[in-house]
């Protein structure tokens, strides 16, 4: 069986297993019954279980980032509309992603959250980059730093969404709102948007 299969049957059984179980209630045990290997085969492709669990993050990131390019490229969706569903599509949202965001949060995994994260918003930068080029074209947005503002934004929206930095209790419902209100806001004036554009649309897609 060649190496890449291998390694991908290892990494469902793993993530099943996570999904399921937790990652702290799964052993390496339970991982080889579940993919049908020898420890050998697995210590080869993955020498801990830490490895498992990055292996199945970076997994789900670059599908991610396939699923942002794929809605990018649609142009039957109208631009500015393509730019919110793109970054949508790069967020995970099926349950199996949970446990993975959960695991992402535990303090003793600080450095890959940094890692990954830093790996999901790189790989946006360029598409959206393209998007934010394509409406400067069509009259939509008007900058002269097309690629710094997507940095910008990306940044920003990864800090001022974190659950970890800003609580989104009930007590803080009405802080959200006010962000996101700000941050399209934001993302208007860096994009040189037309001023409630972005907003109107957002809420828009929100209700829909």
């Amino acid at each position: 069986m060649p190496p890449e299969k291998r390694r991908d049957e290892i990494l469902d059984a793993a993530e099943s297993l996570f999904a399921g179980k937790g990652y702290d209630n799964t052993s390496t045990n339970d991982i080889l019954n579940a993919a049908g290997i020898a420890r050998g085969t697995l210590y080869y492709h993955f020498p801990s279980k830490e490895d498992i669990l990055d292996g199945v993050i970076k997994r789900s990131c670059a599908a991610s980032l396939a699923a942002a390019a794929r809605v990018a490229s649609d142009q039957t969706i109208p631009l500015a509309e393509r730019l919110f569903l793109t970054i949508a599509a790069a967020r995970p949202e099926s349950q199996t992603s949970e446990w993975m965001l959960d695991e992402l949060h535990r303090p003793q995994n600080a450095l890959m959250h940094e890692k990954l994260n830093s790996s999901l918003l790189g790989g946006l930068v360029p598409i959206l980059t393209d998007l934010v080029i394509e409406g400067i074209s069509k009259g939509v947005f008007k900058t002269t730093y097309p690629r710094q503002s997507v940095e910008m934004v990306l940044s920003y929206g990864s800090m001022a969404f974190d659950e970890e930095i800003f609580s989104k209790d009930e007590k803080e419902g009405q802080d959200q709102l006010l962000r996101i209100e700000a941050f399209l806001h934001n993302l208007e004036l860096l994009f040189g948007a037309e001023a409630g554009s972005l907003r109107k649309l957002a809420h828009h897609l929100g209700s829909a």
